[in-house]
């Protein structure tokens, strides 16, 4: 007994000895502001406080009423975002539907398909419809997602312009015609099933999802189209023109087993949200997600050739590989007519016109990252006030909701980040530059993923409350915040660290993560939503050290010996007798994944019989609560150690600028777009300011913010603080006034 607890001891000690000091690199960036968050319990309230002066940033979208308040408002500022949404009238493609089981279903024929796409004028339905609440789109993807579409069937490419005539010619063309002259188009008389019917007899069923914007005034107008509009068109020579009989179904607010199990149903107004890539299109349309109790409601298990594009896209090998991939399915969908996709949502936000430097992101609006560093009140030296929903929690590891991160994320970034106005573009953030291979554990077994993360050595960690720089970030930071993530798989983060096998410290500012299937997409799960965590500072307070020993006979390399029932969250030191072990040299701890556990060890090299010694830290609870830990006698400033621009001060909703910030914008700075240096990797890189932040800013010259919503205004070449609300020449000088800079290059 007294020489197992001396060999514990012994372990501990000599790994707290060798562990590696950090050079501290006390940086003297920051961001341009304070923050105070200011929760409201509903929009109405939290708009009242906009208008009082009371905050400067409204998180929430404005609704109709709100949206014709601002644009009378001169002391308010309003600009538009399109969402990562889209809509769009899904077609049935399948052969026949439940009410009509033995006759063809006409959305089963392209050319029918392709008549109700040019009876569909997307213009009209965002003008008149959606009152200018929409982005016109082409492909069913949001509007964010534009660099992924086919460009040869978007916009003047499009297939089917509105053109009542050209689908009138193509029904004829099939041989629909009004032939007992009652003003409905009569079926073909070989059309399988019907054979010549009346419409009536057969209408198509418009399926109306009433819960999204619009939905019934949507439905009512492809009805009036198929029926008015079709009849009145101009019909070719020798055809009598006709009404395509539809009714309007609205089974709300039980749609959705009219969708996923009858399909009963000929066209549908769907709705997707999305996520920063277009990976929905696999789920939506392979027909792999639609035949197990019928065919796809799309393809119709028609389509191989889309099916092995989604494929392509989803299991691509790199970001390059998807993108050509979702271009060739989108070109498919298009000439195939799978679908009519019309518009992305297009939302409204405001702020008070005393605020410079707001950044409105695709899909995401002014609540993002970039403003929250580069905005600032020009009044008075005073932190920039934000009003937001009441937060749910402010628990890194437990809190889901929207309006906790938009306080968090301040606290807590990620390794990666995306460009606010293309979200396809990749840009380093704590990591400085990161790599994506392929890894196997045996030579029988197929490649998985892997992914090496370099972390700039500028990442200043800072106290709650007092702001007190702590250290430098490191790569034993991120390790330790994946294997704290994932010990607990009832929390909101651990779909992002679910497939993480094992993850290896190569020096201190370099960690490899291997996954456990492969999957290109891992590096995103990991790097751009994995919010981080400090090791030293918040590990004792969330983690016990706990030992175990057990001997074993002789081991060869690639043995696996699981040593603990206990979720590990690292160790601390293994030692074979009185011998210390190197992690990463002598073995590695990977996961026992068919019980979601961290606690097995992996040898990398042969070893003799003997009896091993381990120390590791494991969870002392679920650090469940408001705060991290808070329903186990946690406060947030016990664990709310800040790498990010802001740190809490008085409270988590008061945030003090992090003065060791790695970033540190200038005014000026418009596209924010990221340039790499050369390889080999890790690259180095900076932001500039040049030729491209001068035309992003000259395209919006002389539009405005104040009054009318403009779509050309672009806020965040809003500069000049004497003429706030409108694209003037002396916006354009403070850009060029600084034109050539460099800035964000991390350290060597």
């Amino acid at each position: 007994m007294f020489r197992k607890t001396s060999m514990y001891v012994m372990v501990f000690t000599a790994v707290l000895l060798l562990s590696p000091t950090y050079s501290v690199f006390s940086a003297s960036a920051s961001a341009r502001s304070d923050l105070v968050f200011a929760p409201y319990s509903n929009p109405r309230d939290a708009y009242a406080a906009l208008k009082a002066d009371e905050v400067d940033i409204l998180c929430m979208d404005l609704g109709p009423n709100q949206k014709m308040d601002v644009e009378v408002d001169t002391s308010l500022l309003i600009s538009g975002y399109p969402k990562l949404d889209y809509f769009e009238y899904a077609l049935n493609n399948n052969y026949s539907i439940p009410s009509y089981p033995n006759a063809q279903s006409p959305t089963n024929r392209l050319e029918v398909r392709q008549a109700i796409a040019y009876l569909v004028n997307k213009t009209y339905i965002i003008r008149n419809i959606l009152l200018g609440g929409g982005v016109r789109i082409d492909q069913p993807m949001p509007a964010p997602q534009r660099s992924w579409c086919n460009e040869s069937v978007v916009g003047s490419n499009y297939p089917y312009p509105y053109d009542p005539s050209t689908a009138a010619q193509l029904l004829a063309t099939l041989g629909f015609n009004d032939t007992d002259g009652n003003g409905w188009l009569n079926y073909p008389v070989d059309w399988p099933g019907i054979y010549g019917e009346d419409t009536t007899s057969y209408p198509l069923e418009v399926l109306v999802n009433v819960n999204v914007v619009g939905g019934s005034q949507i439905g009512s107008y492809l009805v009036s189209q198929l029926q008015a509009t079709l009849a009145s068109a101009q019909w070719p020579e020798g055809y009598v023109g006709g009404g395509f009989k539809s009714n309007k179904v609205e089974p709300d607010p039980f749609i959705f087993p009219f969708i996923l199990n009858s399909r009963d149903y000929h066209v549908y107004t769907s709705k997707f949200s999305t996520s920063r890539f277009p990976t929905h299109l696999y789920f939506c349309y392979h027909s792999q997600f639609w035949c197990e109790d019928g065919f796809n409601y799309v393809t119709n298990c028609e389509h191989p050739v889309l099916d092995q594009y989604l494929e392509e896209l989803y299991f691509a090998h790199s970001l390059e590989e998807a993108k050509v991939a979702c271009k060739k399915a989108c070109g498919y969908m298009a000439d195939n007519c799978v679908s009519v996709p019309f518009w992305t949502s297009l939302a409204f936000q405001a702020w008070r016109k005393q605020v410079p430097g707001v950044i409105c992101m695709d899909g995401t609006g002014i609540n993002n990252k970039y403003t929250y560093i580069n905005a600032y009140r020009a009044d008075e030296n005073a932190p920039v006030r934000i009003a937001i929903s009441t937060p749910h929690m402010l628990n890194i590891v437990y809190s889901y909701w929207l309006q906790d991160w938009e306080i968090l994320n301040s606290i807590y970034p990620h390794l990666l980040n995306i460009n606010p106005y293309d979200l396809t573009s990749d840009q380093p953030w704590v990591a400085q530059d990161w790599q994506v291979g392929a890894w196997r554990e045996s030579q029988e077994v197929e490649p998985k993923t892997n992914a090496t993360y370099w972390i700039r050595k500028d990442v200043g960690i800072v106290a709650p409350d007092s702001g007190l720089f702590m250290r430098n970030y490191t790569a034993h930071d991120v390790e330790f915040t994946i294997w704290y993530h994932y010990a607990f798989s009832d929390a909101w983060n651990w779909p992002v660290v679910m497939d993480v096998h094992h993850t290896r410290i190569v020096d201190d500012y370099t960690v490899e993560v291997y996954f456990d299937k492969y999957d290109y997409s891992l590096l995103y799960d990991v790097g751009t939503e994995m919010p981080l965590l400090p090791k030293n500072e918040v590990i004792s307070q969330l983690c016990y050290v706990s030992n175990a020993s057990f001997s074993l006979p002789a081991v060869s390399a690639s043995t696996e010996y699981q040593f603990t029932d206990q979720q590990v969250v690292q160790m601390v030191g293994l030692s074979l007798e009185t011998s210390l072990m190197v992690e990463g040299v002598d073995y590695e701890i990977v996961v026992n994944s068919t019980e979601n556990c961290h606690n097995v060890i992996h040898f990398l090299k042969p070893q003799p019989a003997g009896t091993y010694y381990a120390a590791y830290y494991t969870p002392k609870w679920k650090p469940t609560g408001y705060y991290l830990g808070s329903d186990h006698g946690l406060t947030w400033q016990d664990t709310m150690y800040s790498l990010g621009s802001h740190y809490p001060y008085t409270s988590p909703f008061d945030l003090k600028k992090n003065m060791h910030f790695f970033l540190d914008p200038p005014l000026g700075e418009t596209d924010w777009r990221w340039y790499w240096g050369e390889a080999p990797k890790p690259r180095s890189g900076y932001f500039q300011i040049n030729i491209f932040d001068v035309v992003k800013a000259t395209a919006s010259y002389c539009h405005r913010g104040d009054g009318p919503y403009d779509p050309q205004y672009f806020p965040g070449a809003d500069l000049d603080v004497s003429d706030l609300g409108h694209i003037g020449i002396y916006d354009i000088v403070s850009i060029t006034g600084k034109y050539g800079m460099k800035w964000g290059k991390p350290p060597p």
